[in-house]
């Protein structure tokens, strides 16, 4: 049971860490057209 939370843990921080890159990169597209 302890792995699958782990494994839960490590999917999620993974995700958070996408969605900020994907954050930085729209910030970045947005800067470019202003």
């Amino acid at each position: 049971q302890a792995a699958k939370i782990t494994e839960l843990e490590k999917r999620i921080k993974a995700l958070e860490k996408d969605k900020g890159d994907l954050t930085k990169q729209r910030d970045s597209a947005l800067k470019d057209v202003e």
